[in-house]
């Protein structure tokens, strides 16, 4: 099994599931060059040979690099959300990238989103049922389930939703079913 994180950071949330996932094997791309190089630093050290990060825009690799059907999930935790309308193209699941997106989940496969935003999750709930033929499993306000991992992470996955779970911002996921 492979799963699949875009935008992990510094890895911290990978490299904890891959300790206590031997068989699945975890993939992060992380485009900034230091959270990226921090997070390939931590992975190496954890010598775990379950979990590889790479440096680098995950769009080249989504659209050629990745053979279908290969990914048992991805996870794109609290993407930028390009909330002007002028912007609305670069947000994930409108972006040209988002047929690859579901091309490369094998059958069953689930695509894990979370944001901050709610109108986020919202448009991303519609546009992968309406356009993408995605089943949603969960949508709504955040809370601990077998796809997000809350019970081991209480504190939160990400730096962003630490930060946001610590002031009590309300946090949103969307777990869609290929």
């Amino acid at each position: 099994n492979i799963w699949l994180e875009i935008g992990a950071g510094t890895g911290g949330y990978f490299l904890e599931l891959a300790k206590t996932n031997p068989n699945s094997h975890f993939v992060a791309i992380e485009r900034c060059r230091i959270r990226a190089r921090r997070m390939v630093h931590k992975f190496e050290k954890s010598e775990l040979p379950n979990l590889q990060g790479f440096r680098g825009n995950a769009v080249p690799a989504l659209i050629t690099g990745i053979p279908s059907e290969s990914v048992e999930r991805i996870y794109i935790l609290y993407p930028c959300p390009w909330p002007k309308n002028a912007h609305r193209k670069n947000r994930w699941y409108l972006h040209v990238v988002m047929p690859h997106l579901v091309r490369i989940l094998k059958p069953q496969g689930t695509l894990i989103w979370a944001s901050d935003q709610e109108f986020y999750i919202r448009e991303a709930t519609f546009v992968s049922e309406s356009k993408h033929s995605l089943k949603t499993l969960i949508s709504g306000q955040l809370t601990p389930n077998s796809f997000n991992h809350l019970a081991s992470f209480p504190e939160g996955r990400t730096s962003f939703e630490k930060k946001f779970l610590t002031s009590n911002q309300p946090c949103f996921e969307l777990v869609s079913q290929k």
